[in-house]
């Protein structure tokens, strides 16, 4: 998946869309990424749907996407379906992407109608409501070992006109040594001949097993060599887990620092703050630029490894930060293997005066777990009942989105609900 970022990355310079396109292509290919490790290790049906927020141009923090995780998976392979909508300041939908992310490996026993080797798909939706393909990557693979990945796309969607159907941008090759990924190289279409031409080769150092240093180097057609372009360093805990990634940039025939990205993980390995820091001096000293906490609440665990919110800050001036976004992740149905099928409860839920009003006949009695959180991720209330109460008192509580979760012995529901 991180080649096609990459080579989109390079390609959508000259599209205000596009770069919308990229920047939700890169958050939730990120977010999918770090959960394929998880997603492996069990198998069933997972719905996670995903809730996020931005600050607008006048510094207020609004609903600013919503998106939705379907995944298959048999214990090894997967099959992955996103659908995102973004929205503008006026909460009017702006871009809606659909992608499907899916695994040569058993892909025909989990049902899917899928090419015969690792694929992605990326559809984009037009003005009268359809589904159209954008993107689509294909891989080959020499056993385990990924050799080739082919993107193809849709240029006259990329650039905001109709679409001309797919056509191939680029193609990366991995290059081996031994069982470890020594070097890959990609080419990708010339706007200028139409053809395929050199375009970097990434080169990959290790040590113990592990990737200790990624040199990209980008491929000059006046000189017909490969230039020196950015470095990525990395550093690991006695875990493995990777707790520092550095970035060089080559300037004036030197590498010079310019950004590192620092990682915390707790006992389960899993990550769970990250900070973004600056440097303008060449790594002498270093200045915050943003950080996220990742939270996974134990009351109510989310599959597959995903956490319950992420809470984004960007550093404003001295030790000030400022709240710059969230993103809560809720269940909206997961089925495991092996296990009872769970339940969804239908419930309604309202603000009134200073109580919430809760509304069902679903719900059974006892081990009765509720908990209200508010959309920058905080933990607002919390508490166990014997039963579902049909009133809980919630004075002093600011104007918002907040987030109400029931669990009982019979299944769980959630409820988004607005306080104005």
């Amino acid at each position: 998946m991180k080649n096609l970022l990459l080579f989109l990355l390079v390609l959508l310079f000259g599209s205000v869309q596009a770069q919308s396109f990229q920047k939700i292509i890169d958050k939730e290919f990120s977010s999918i990424s770090k959960q394929l490790k998880n997603i492996e290790a069990r198998s069933g049906e997972y719905k996670i749907c995903e809730e996020s927020t931005g600050l607008n141009d006048s510094g207020e923090l609004i609903t600013t996407g919503n998106g939705k995780y379907t995944i298959k998976t048999n214990g090894n392979n997967v099959f992955i379906s996103v659908y995102i909508e973004e929205y503008d300041e006026e909460g009017d939908t702006s871009v809606t992407l659909s992608k499907i992310y899916s695994s040569h490996r058993f892909a025909k026993d989990l049902g899917e109608n899928i090419e015969e080797n690792d694929s992605l798909f990326i559809f984009a939706k037009d003005s009268t409501g359809t589904f159209l393909p954008y993107v689509a990557s294909y891989s080959d693979f020499d056993g385990d070992k990924i050799i080739q990945t082919k993107t193809f796309i849709d240029f006259g969607i990329l650039f905001g006109d109709d679409p001309i159907g797919l056509y191939l941008g680029s193609i990366v090759d991995f290059h081996y040594d031994g069982d470890a990924l020594d070097y890959k190289t990609k080419q990708q279409i010339s706007f200028n001949t139409g053809l395929l031409e050199k375009y970097d080769s990434t080169v990959f150092k290790y040590e113990n097993s592990q990737k200790v240093e990624e040199t990209n180097y980008i491929y000059e057609s006046d000189s017909l060599i490969y230039i020196p372009s950015e470095k990525k360093l990395f550093s690991y805990d006695d875990n493995g887990n990777n707790i520092k990634e550095e970035v060089l940039n080559y300037l004036g025939n030197s590498w010079i620092y310019d950004n590192r990205t620092n990682y915390e993980f707790d006992l389960k390995n899993r990550e769970v703050f990250s900070l973004q820091e600056k440097t303008y001096n060449n790594g002498e000293t270093w200045v915050g630029d943003s950080r996220d906490s990742i939270i996974y609440d134990s009351f109510n665990p989310m599959y597959l490894g995903f956490p319950n919110r992420v809470i984004s800050e960007t550093l404003t001036g001295g030790d000030n930060w400022q709240l710059s976004g969230t993103d809560v992740y809720t269940d909206c149905g997961s089925i495991p293997d092996n296990t009872k099928e769970v339940n969804k409860l239908n419930f309604d839920a309202r603000f009134a005066n200073e109580s919430i009003i809760i509304d069902s006949n679903d719900f059974g009695s006892g081990n009765v777990k509720i908990q209200l959180v508010d959309i920058q991720g905080r933990i607002i209330f919390q508490k166990d009942f014997d039963e579902v109460p049909t009133i809980i008192h919630s004075s002093g509580l600011n104007e918002g989105v907040y987030v109400l979760t029931i669990n009982t012995k019979d299944g769980f529901g959630t409820k988004k609900l607005i306080k104005k």
